[in-house]
């Protein structure tokens, strides 16, 4: 294993067991170690591979056999356009995600300047993502765990968005007592109990406080139908991420307050979030 070719082919068979695709995970780590993208990696082959190359490289391989999820071995995952930072402790970015992102963006076009609140914000990836899209925008980022505030600072900063970003740690609503919004985003948890022994693998190496939201899924959404409308203000919006087969239990809780504005779509095309306004009476409650 002495030339890069080498070790991409190395790393390729003991990755074989686990990856469907054993070579574009290969490339991923190497083009990681190297500081390059893969384009660049396959023009360099025949370069030399160094000790400290070669140290780093079967440590990754290492711990991808232990299911430890690429996004964290890297340190970043992809999210739209953008590259976030990843580590151990805060959900990954799914681009599933990233229509719920662009879905509110949306909803929001007339609207100038406007508040966003991502709540359960984890990585920060919807709320960074909106507002490296609208300058105008300001954001205001929650989460439970303070590893996921942390890494949405770092994101932000990394982004040049700290100057729009406030983060504050607290359950849901807890921090933003009295405080209304133009947009509210939420991906909360919302994988059932049940549902845990099913789970691939990597997906237990995420905290479960970002997975599971009780015996059927919905307790996050049970509170989010309730809650939210304290802190939106005269026709604002809420969107929320969805699971699998979640949809009409999702419509059903949200059916008295709330009118629903948009389905939103994941790149497979199946429903992957929900954006909802206020109906006029409920504000007067």
């Amino acid at each position: 294993m002495t030339t890069l070719r080498e070790a991409r082919r190395h790393m390729a068979r003991l990755l074989s067991d686990i990856e469907d695709n054993p070579q574009q995970t290969a490339d991923w780590l190497m083009a990681n170690v190297l500081g390059t993208n893969r384009s660049g990696l396959m023009l360099r082959l025949d370069e030399p591979l160094s000790p400290s190359a070669k140290g780093r490289l079967m440590d990754m391989v290492e711990q991808r056999l232990l299911h430890v999820p690429l996004q964290y071995i890297v340190g970043s995952a992809p999210f739209a356009e953008l590259e976030l930072c990843c580590r151990p402790g805060v959900l990954i970015p799914r681009e599933d995600t990233v229509c719920l992102a662009e879905g509110l963006l949306e909803a929001l076009s007339g609207r100038p300047a406007p508040q966003v609140l991502d709540v359960c914000c984890g990585s920060g990836c919807i709320g960074l993502l909106m507002a490296s899209r609208r300058a105008d925008l300001m954001l205001t980022a929650c989460d439970i765990s303070p590893d996921a505030l942390l890494l949405t600072r770092d994101n932000a900063a990394q982004l040049g968005l700290s100057a729009r970003l406030e983060a504050l740690q607290g359950d849901l609503f807890a921090p933003v007592a009295g405080r209304r919004f133009d947009a509210i985003a939420c991906n909360p948890p919302y994988i059932a109990l049940p549902d845990g022994p099913t789970l691939a693998p990597e997906v237990h190496r995420e905290p479960a406080l970002a997975l599971f939201a009780g015996q059927d899924g919905l307790a996050f959404y049970r509170r989010l139908c309730v809650e939210a409308a304290a802190h939106l203000v005269p026709g604002g919006i809420l969107g929320i991420e969805i699971g699998d087969g979640q949809l009409e239990a999702v419509r059903t809780l949200f059916a008295g307050d709330w009118r629903e504005r948009a389905l939103l779509t994941d790149g497979a095309g199946l429903p992957r979030a929900l954006v909802f306004a206020l109906k006029e009476e409920a504000y007067a409650k």
